[in-house]
């Protein structure tokens, strides 16, 4: 444990986290008393958000609290913040809530519900990603991102929060009349906000590289996080209907999760372990899949002309056949890339 852990810091951190809680409460309350059906609740994310403001919360007090020096922690803490004021005041925007404010409240409420998470996803989470594990950047060099990312995050919230929107039954403070006008602003801040996030992921490559064995652990639960995310984004996202894909925002928590992990408990399991046959499979499900299909597709070409047993077992017999060779070698390959050739 570290020794610089005082009170006043302490205090701090279980009093932002009672804010997230306090916060997460409100808008539950809110919507239960609304009665917003669970497919609304899913639809104005209070449920995702709110799973996402604790999780947050949750990473940024234990790190608060045990590594006060480090400003990841307290970038959770305020990301779980932003998330939670977001919860607070969706529900009070609805047909059930709204009309009974007084205009000057329910524009505070809108622009509160409309201006806060952004602020979690294009400051908070980047920052953190940025200076994890130790609080640092990755070397001197990176050092401009810094106001890039506090920049990109005003622009993002403007680009989120200042859009009219006639269903809310108010509006935020700041609206821009003009704001289809923007459109390449806009176009332009989602750009910046996904090369942020490379950036962050380019840092995590190059302290792995360069870090020694316990570096290399706490990277590796992170990445791990990462790698499902990816996953479920790239792979399951495209496949659900529309009413579950909100649902898919659910595996962000992975990611402060790994942090607190790496960060306090890195040597809780063997990551190279897990991580090597989490990187083997997944590369195994995306062959498998692309296989299946490739053969499936060509197998059917050949037996329109000629006749015969489907594709679909052909291409599960060649698949079954070649499953345990191509898994051995890409172990070997995943092994070699992770740890050289020791």
């Amino acid at each position: 444990m570290d020794g610089d852990r005082g009170r006043p810091t302490t205090w701090v951190a279980f009093g932002v986290f009672g804010l997230v809680l306090a916060e997460v409460g409100t808008g539950v309350a809110a919507a239960v008393g609304a009665g917003l059906s669970f497919d609304q609740a899913r639809d104005s994310f209070v449920i995702t958000n709110s799973v996402i403001a604790v999780s947050c919360a949750v990473a940024g007090l234990l790190l608060g609290w045990q590594r006060p020096r480090n400003p990841v922690g307290w970038l959770l803490l305020a990301a779980g913040a932003f998330q939670a004021a977001t919860v607070a005041t969706a529900p009070f925007l609805g047909r059930q809530l709204g009309p009974g404010l007084p205009d000057p409240v329910a524009r505070t409420v809108a622009t509160a519900a409309s201006y806060s998470w952004p602020w979690s996803i294009a400051l908070c989470l980047p920052l953190a990603l940025l200076l994890f594990p130790d609080g640092t950047l990755p070397g001197r060099g990176w050092r401009f991102l810094v106001p890039v990312v506090v920049a990109e995050g005003a622009l993002f919230a403007l680009e989120v929060g200042a859009e009219p929107d006639s269903a809310s039954v108010a509006a935020p403070w700041l609206v821009l009349p003009n704001y289809a006008d923007l459109a390449p602003l806009w176009t332009a801040s989602e750009i910046v906000n996904g090369a942020v996030y490379l950036a962050a992921f380019v840092g995590l490559a190059v302290r792995y590289r360069r870090g020694d064995e316990q570096r290399r652990r706490q990277l590796l639960w992170l990445l791990l996080a990462l790698l499902a995310m990816l996953v479920v984004l790239a792979i399951w996202a495209p496949a659900v209907g529309a009413g579950e894909l909100v649902f898919v925002l659910l595996v962000i928590p992975l990611v402060p999760a790994a942090i607190t992990i790496a960060v306090l408990r890195h040597q809780l399991l063997d990551i190279r372990l897990v991580f090597s046959r989490a990187v083997l499979y997944g590369l195994l499900s995306a062959a498998v899949i692309g296989a299946y299909l490739g053969l499936v597709a060509l197998a059917d070409v050949v037996q329109q002309s000629q006749g015969g047993a489907g594709g679909s077992v052909v291409a599960t017999l060649v698949i079954a056949l070649g499953f345990n060779p191509v898994r051995v070698r890409l172990q070997r390959v995943v092994d070699r890339r992770l740890y050289g050739d020791r």
